[in-house]
């Protein structure tokens, strides 16, 4: 196992280290220098998982556009995170167009956002934190990525991941994870999101509440997950408040501890729940979303 290998234990969440693997690949692109890893390979609990890379997304896309389907990257929207200034949101739109190159016509087909949460620092091997002069064109890119990612089908992922096993270059193997470090989930429904499942435990219903701040961001990533639809993004909220504070529920998101409004916030981003919220859920889904709870949008 080579040094950079070598990192994949040191980290807490394997699709973390996935993620910053992919600012390493963005960054290498900006300066011109040839990058192959398409997808990233790991064993868990005895199997072995894959997840493609930014540049295994930009190589199913391509593969689709052999077919007159192109995906194309839209408007970038970004602010300033109102939890921590030293991290960026950032959303990028993109949509499937089919193309006729010998009729001249394109139709459009549907359009999806993809959202990333960027650093505006990063750290250096011996510890140290510094500016990341490239954090614009890696938030912005990642955001691209995973809104590209949205829109290519299961049968030309597979066969990008089946080119890649392939070839040694084109697959980074980050050895073996734990089960501790992995979050065992299932899909939430209405969510359909690029970003893999991360580790979270029950919030305590101990903890310190939430700030208008953090309940600004949370509406946020809960409008940009569905495309602005205020109905399901109300839908969504309402139902994770509803098993939140060990399940007992809450009534507003303004009585949410820190602890749940994390989960929430990554169960909104990523459409996925840990276990032990799942089975919280109640199978008449979620209540209209409460008059009193203020929507700041």
């Amino acid at each position: 196992m080579n040094k950079q290998e070598a990192l994949a234990p040191q980290e807490k969440d394997v699709y973390a280290l996935m993620d910053r693997l992919d600012d390493d690949l963005i960054k290498a692109e900006i300066e011109n220098r040839i990058v192959k890893t398409w997808i990233y390979s790991f064993q868990s609990q005895g199997k072995t998982l894959e997840g493609l890379s930014k540049v295994g997304v930009d190589a199913c896309c391509s593969e689709m556009a052999k077919n007159g389907h192109v995906i194309r990257e839209g408007e970038v929207r970004f602010q300033v995170d109102p939890t921590d200034r030293e991290y960026v949101l950032f959303m990028v739109s993109a949509t499937r167009v089919l193309v006729d190159p010998e009729r001249g016509e394109e139709q459009a087909f549907e359009t999806v956002w993809g959202e990333k949460r960027q650093w505006t620092k990063f750290r250096k091997k011996d510890g140290t934190i510094v500016d990341d002069n490239f954090w614009f064109e890696k938030g912005a890119q990642k955001a691209a990525r995973n809104a590209r990612a949205r829109l290519i089908p299961e049968e030309v992922r597979s066969k990008i991941i089946t080119l890649a096993r392939g070839s040694k270059d084109r697959v980074r193997d980050l050895g073996n994870v734990s089960s501790s470090s992995e979050a065992h989930t299932q899909t939430l429904p209405a969510s359909d999101r690029y970003s893999a499942p991360r580790s979270s435990t029950s919030g305590s219903s101990k903890g310190k509440k939430v700030t208008a701040a953090q309940i600004k961001r949370l509406w946020a990533i809960a409008y940009s997950a569905v495309e602005g639809d205020k109905e399901e993004a109300g839908h969504n909220v309402r139902q994770l408040l509803t098993i939140a504070d060990d399940g007992r529920g809450v009534k507003e998101t303004k009585d949410l501890t820190t602890g749940d409004y994390e989960i929430i916030c990554k169960a909104l981003e990523s459409g996925t729940l840990p276990n032990t919220w799942i089975a919280r859920l109640q199978p008449q889904g979620a209540a209209p979303i409460d008059e009193d709870d203020d929507i700041p949008f």
